[in-house]
């Protein structure tokens, strides 16, 4: 993933990018429910796997902007909705 990090932020910079579109599937982790069982996705706007994942991962100083994929519906998929305004 930090391979693919990197290539993303060389390609932004070259080309003067403005802002991030990722297209849906955000995720393909699993998340722990309020049960203790997995499943697909992040668990809520604080659950740990966005630091590992995505934040720290993708730390970019551009707006990311998203759509959910097939995959992101897993889980929880309204915390991504939520989670751009964290």
């Amino acid at each position: 993933q930090a391979a693919v990090a990197n290539g993303m932020e060389a390609a932004a910079s070259a080309r003067g990018a403005q802002f991030v579109l990722n297209v849906g599937d955000n995720s393909y982790i699993s998340a722990l429910d309020p049960s203790g069982h997995r499943q697909g996705g992040f668990a809520n706007i604080s659950d740990p796997l966005w630091a590992k994942y995505f934040s720290d991962a993708y730390a970019m100083q551009l707006p990311f902007y998203s759509v959910l994929g097939n995959h992101d519906y897993m889980g929880n998929a309204s915390c991504q909705l939520e989670y751009h305004s964290v």
